[in-house]
């Protein structure tokens, strides 16, 4: 009987070991899961950061080429000539380039904060905080050129001895008049007031500072 018992409690024993081995493994499993998906989207925040210096250095060199002609514009030797040669100089308040930072892999690293231990690195609050700093403030750049852009093309639409059309299709000497006036040089510079002195600072600050980030992302990466 004795031997029975304890040959009963054995097998409880082994049983109960059993189980708490399997609940191990599955929860080494499952923790190994949420560390790799965790790798994973850090990898795409990174990627998509590197991409968005890329595109921003493309923005740069719009509005650096830009300025470059809003330099000849308000130059002493700016004239008719000088605007035929330099045809750019006429669209310059009317256009922008917009910057929107890539939210794909935030918006998945957001969403696995249900994981408290993800929730609790430092690292990922400093990735959704900077996001957020940077996104906001090129929503805010945004629009404040949107609305010049705007203001500046409704205002052509006012000056009695322009017309678009026949600009395009003619270009007289005449069809130029507006981009040779006082109005229309203090448009431009207050453009690049927007496009020099605010966007364009914004978004060479934005990439030192991704080159700055990354390599938090990547002591996570080497974990």
């Amino acid at each position: 009987m004795k031997k029975m018992l304890k040959y009963a409690v054995g097998e409880i024993l082994l049983v109960v070991v059993g189980i708490l081995i399997a609940v191990s493994l599955n929860n080494w499993n499952e923790n190994r899961k949420t560390e790799n998906r965790y790798k994973t989207i850090l990898e795409l925040v990174k990627t998509d950061f590197i991409q968005d210096t890329i595109v921003s250095h493309h923005i740069i060199n719009y509005y650096e080429k830009q300025d470059s002609l809003t330099n000849i514009l308000v130059s002493d030797s700016f004239n008719l000539d000088v605007l035929k040669e330099n045809k750019g100089i006429s669209s310059i308040p009317f256009s922008n380039a917009p910057f929107k930072i890539t939210s794909t892999s935030i918006d998945l690293l957001r969403a696995e904060r249900s994981d408290i231990k993800i929730a609790t690195d430092t690292v990922v609050q400093m990735l959704l905080n900077f996001y957020d700093r940077y996104d906001t403030n090129f929503e805010d750049i945004d629009l404040k050129l949107r609305e010049d852009v705007a203001t500046n093309t409704a205002h052509l639409k006012t000056f009695e001895n322009y017309s678009i059309e026949r600009f395009l299709k003619t270009r007289k000497d005449e069809d130029f008049e507006y981009f040779l006036s006082r109005d229309f040089k203090n448009r431009v510079i207050m453009h690049r007031q927007l496009t020099i002195n605010l966007h364009t600072a914004s978004l060479k600050n934005f990439n030192e500072s991704v080159k700055r980030v990354i390599p938090y992302i990547d002591s996570r990466l080497e974990n």
